[in-house]
């Protein structure tokens, strides 16, 4: 990881360094101004600038590409047509990083070539985007396996920007692919853009299970986490019973990550009471909120809560906290608080709980579903006291923010334009002081204006 150019140009720390840098430099050759620069650095230092640390993530490499000298973007557009397979592969690999912002461009639709506000380039902007979506596209489907996990790859990272997410997908769906890398990068796509809703032909999902290899069959039990997998859960259960490894059963539990019934729950629950490995128990205590029938859930705890253990109770409880203004955590603390089971709800992190509770109660979407959940919260034995204080405690710090806010809006009014009007009236003064320092004109325009760099610096600053 590192700081990019560009990163360096925007960011505010680098923008008052490099003016800090360039008083640095005037004052060796003139230090006479040393005493004028003391008053605008001393305001700086009171007020401050915030220093921010922008790190870029390097994107993983699945490919490999060579940067033609002194190519650029419009020289890989021509050659995506190219004749020659490794050309044309590698074209692509080099347009990969623009295929977000060809999505964006095309999510614009066609320009309005009557309008005067459209420019020329806007629509060859246009043009060129569609011609290089179409032909990637057209790829996907060649006989040449680099070029069709290249496209692949393209149309993966295009989607990320471009809402018509069901065209992309029915191209993805519509590659028929043997091969190992291509059915990654394949798979991979299909994880992006899928869902709950994402009807996927069975005899692919099939093939993928059915694998050889062990990358394949690994990111299709991703792929499944994120779509109805019902039809493939009792191969499934079968598969977790008969792998060795932690790490494939890692992998099979994710896959019931979007929804299961009462076989998978026998073998979730099984797991979490029995198994050795804290990965295991931590995975299947994650994904029991994923039962379709939560009270199937809130029952087994309330009948075995004693012989399940605090411990264990502790942990579960905290993967419902997050959900608690949802349909899936309003019914379980619900049912939880109402089966009076002291010893049990006696588990319950207040303050977490409480926490997504009120701010839920704030929010006009959750704030009926979850009246009668806050009504069993008044009516506990065990909670009702405490949500009083707390409600109030967080009424008050509401009052407090108010307040700030108030204080921090008159500053902006009173405090800053004077401010504001004593450096603008300082540097016209500075310019008479260089000059009769016996400056010339260029140096006075110079340094006057690295002066109202670290001015701009700060008003940025204080905007955010």
């Amino acid at each position: 990881m590192h700081l990019t150019g560009s990163q360096l140009r925007c960011s505010p720390a680098a923008d008052l360094g490099r003016s800090r840098a360039r008083i640095a430099n005037m004052w060796k050759n003139n230090r006479i101004i040393g005493l004028a620069l003391i008053i605008p650095l001393a305001v700086l230092s009171v007020f401050g600038c915030a220093k921010k640390t922008i790190i870029a993530d390097e994107a993983i490499i699945r490919y490999q590409k060579i940067e033609i000298p002194r190519y650029g973007k419009s020289d890989y557009e021509r050659l995506i047509t190219s004749d020659n397979d490794e050309v044309k592969y590698n074209a692509i690999c080099n347009l990969i990083p623009y295929a977000p912002e060809y999505a964006r461009t095309l999510e614009k639709g066609p320009p309005d070539e009557s309008s005067q506000e459209t420019t020329a380039r806007d629509v060859a902007e246009y043009k060129k985007a569609k011609e290089v979506f179409g032909s990637i596209s057209k790829e996907l489907f060649c006989k040449n396996k680099s070029i069709q996990a290249a496209s692949l790859i393209f149309i993966t990272d295009f989607s990320s920007a471009y809402s018509s997410k069901e065209e992309v997908l029915k191209l993805v769906l519509d590659v028929k692919t043997n091969e190992v890398r291509t059915q990654y990068e394949q798979i991979r796509a299909l994880i992006e853009l899928s869902d709950s809703d994402t009807a996927i032909e069975k005899n692919l999902i099939e093939s993928f299970l059915d694998s050889r290899c062990w990358l394949i069959r690994s990111m299709t039990y991703l792929l499944l986490g994120n779509i109805t997998s019902d039809d493939y859960h009792k191969r499934l259960i079968k598969e977790y019973k008969n792998a060795n490894e932690e790490y494939d059963r890692l992998f099979i539990i994710h896959s019931f990550n979007n929804g299961y019934g009462p076989e998978v729950f026998d073998l979730i629950r099984n797991e979490v009471l029995s198994t050795n490995s804290d990965r295991i128990r931590g995975q299947t205590i994650r994904i029991l909120k994923q039962h379709r029938d939560n009270t199937a859930v809130i029952k087994w705890l309330i009948h075995d809560h004693k012989t399940i253990g605090r411990e264990l109770l502790r942990a579960i409880l905290n993967e419902y906290y997050s959900e608690v203004a949802s349909p899936t955590g309003t019914v379980f603390f619900h049912q939880l608080l109402r089966s009076n089971q002291q010893e049990l709800i006696g588990l319950i992190d207040q303050e977490k709980f409480f926490q997504v509770l009120y701010d839920g109660l704030k929010n006009e979407a959750s704030q009926k579903d979850l009246a009668e959940l806050e009504m069993s919260v008044r009516d506990s034995q065990h909670l009702s006291r405490a949500w009083v204080t707390y409600i109030d405690h967080r009424h008050k710090e509401r009052l407090r923010e108010k307040e700030q806010q108030k204080r921090e809006e008159e500053l902006k009014k009173t405090v800053f334009p004077k401010y504001n009007a004593m450096l603008e009236k300082f540097l016209e003064d500075s310019k008479k002081l260089f000059a009769d320092a016996g400056m010339d004109q260029d140096e006075i325009e110079e340094l006057t204006k690295a002066i109202r760099e670290l001015l701009q610096v700060l008003k940025e600053e204080e905007s955010k």
